[in-house]
């Protein structure tokens, strides 16, 4: 029997993605989506803003404090797009592209960007071919101490060390970490983070290489696990073809516009902003809840919560003994830590100088040193630089000029720093220390100008951090919340926390939820 009144908690991607699917699935059903914040996307958010130089030049720029990109391969997101017809507004990076082709790290405590190697004879000219080449070649002969004593799981930086070595994980590894998660490698674990890792090792008998090659010659017999089919694509896998990442011409909130406006055109949901619950209890027996919220009671047969699973444990703490005391609290052991990042947008006049290399950005190794000690260049004011993006190159189209001043000469320049914020507290960011750090690691002929904008935005436990033994704690958790227990299925977790932290990661898992209530 379909639910009667479904209610959703949180407003971010998941929980935009779950009352979007299924007011589609259950269209006789009441959803009612509360979100506490007066504005829906949760860590999602694209601001126009105009600028000017001294030179009476303008523009109006797009900044984005959330993610700015997606990769083609999420096909939870392109089925979004299709449905809610934005592939007109669709910003596309090609392959071809210096954005797609040119990455660049910052070694610690060393002058400039080291470009990360995109072809053979570009490794073989690269600083970085002492610490990749080695790594590579001996990779298929270490000795798999991980896979050899079958454990479940491990951190990331554990997983690349014993194929890699550590130099390699350091680098690389760390830096990645640093671009995705804003996360320690140490802490992170590899299944969670990067399953396909995980599972070339397996293929391997322990060598991701290895494993890589069986995949590549084994792939002509074995069917794809990813099921097309099953997505309503439209026309996007062809727009898709040739392309690195892609955007919106207004930025990612674009797509959370588009799911708050089709949403309003549903019948059967509601959107309550700025609506906070409080506690649940149950009503009838095993039939339905009522949520108590800021703004008064919600009856809900169903219960999907895309809330931090900290948050989500407070709640429960405070709801009626009218829920089971084993049901009303989450094991401290499931709730992941999470990284705070402070997202720093910087706009530069128009100039002949190059601010930046043509590329992507440029991603921050964890420091070798076993403290900082205020004299790294990776460090300012407190905070940790873990990487800088140069959008402008990335996604220049977003931007916009006055009529025919755009080719009459120099653009603005817009780069994002991202910086693990102090866990404790938050200091304030000395923009003078931010340019010094940017003109250090950009190493620019002349030293950069004044910017006409710096916008800091702080986000406080924005990303989980899936620490080792996550799926199986995750397991574990749905199995308490599933069929046969107390909740008998009437309550299911989304979210980062949950699932992966990616954009489509998200869409996908609120389109997907639900499916056991058919």
């Amino acid at each position: 029997m379909p639910p009667s009144n479904i209610a959703i908690i949180g407003g971010g991607l998941s929980g935009l993605s779950a009352t979007f699917h299924l007011a589609r699935r259950f269209p006789n059903s009441r959803i009612t989506l509360l979100e506490k914040s007066n504005r829906l996307g949760g860590w999602v958010r694209s601001e126009r803003v105009n600028v000017k130089d001294s030179q009476g030049k303008t523009a109006n720029v797009l900044l984005e404090a959330g993610p700015r990109t997606l990769r083609p391969n999420g096909n939870s997101v392109l089925e979004l797009i299709n449905l809610l017809h934005l592939d007109s507004s669709l910003l596309l990076v090609p392959k071809s592209s210096p954005a797609a082709q040119n990455r660049f790290l910052h070694i610690e405590n060393t002058k400039g960007l080291t470009a990360i190697p995109s072809s053979l004879p570009s490794l073989l000219s690269s600083s970085l071919a002492k610490v990749l080449l080695p790594a590579v070649l001996l990779e298929p002969f270490r000795k798999d101490v991980l896979m050899s004593a079958n454990i479940g799981d491990a951190s990331v930086d554990a997983f690349l060390s014993s194929r890699f070595g550590e130099d390699f994980a350091t680098t690389f590894g760390s830096a990645l970490v640093h671009g995705i998660y804003a996360a320690d490698s140490r802490d992170l674990s590899v299944k969670a983070a990067f399953p396909s890792l995980w599972e070339l090792a397996k293929l391997g008998n322990g060598s991701i290489i290895s494993g890589a090659i069986r995949k590549t010659f084994s792939r002509k017999h074995t069917p794809s696990n990813v099921n097309l089919a099953d997505y309503e694509l439209g026309n996007l896998p062809n727009i898709m073809k040739g392309v690195s990442v892609y955007s919106f011409k207004d930025g990612m909130e674009a797509l959370v516009r588009a799911l708050e406006a089709e949403l309003a055109r549903k019948g059967n949901v509601h959107v309550l902003k700025g609506v906070a619950v409080d506690s649940i209890k149950e009503e009838t027996e095993h039939t339905s809840f009522l949520l108590n919220t800021t703004s008064g009671t919600i009856p809900a047969s169903h219960i999907v919560s895309s809330l931090p699973l900290s948050i989500l444990d407070s709640i429960l703490g405070r709801s009626s003994n009218t829920i089971p005391t084993a049901a009303r609290s989450l094991p401290q052991t499931l709730v992941n830590p999470s990284s705070s990042v402070t997202v720093v947008n910087v706009v530069f006049p128009p100039s002949s100088q190059q601010i930046h290399p043509p590329g992507f950005g440029y991603l921050v190794p964890r420091s070798k040193s076993p403290s900082i000690d205020g004299n790294s260049d990776i460090e300012v004011d407190g905070y940790r630089l873990l990487g800088t993006v140069f959008d402008s190159c990335a996604l220049e189209g977003q931007d916009e000029y006055p009529t025919g001043s755009a080719s009459n000469g120099a653009k603005f320049t817009k780069l994002t720093m991202m910086l693990r914020a102090p866990y404790t507290s938050h200091h304030p960011l000395s923009t003078s220390s931010l340019l010094s750090l940017l003109n250090n690691h950009l190493s620019p002929d002349s030293p950069l100008p004044e910017p006409v904008l710096i916008r800091i935005n702080n986000l406080v436990n924005c990303i989980p951090t899936p620490t080792v033994g996550h799926l199986e704690r995750m397991q574990e958790l749905r199995k308490s919340i599933g069929k046969g227990t107390w909740w008998n299925g009437r309550l299911e977790l989304i979210g980062a926390g949950v699932g992966g932290v990616s954009v489509p990661d998200c869409i996908e898992r609120g389109r997907t939820v639900g499916r056991a209530w058919l």
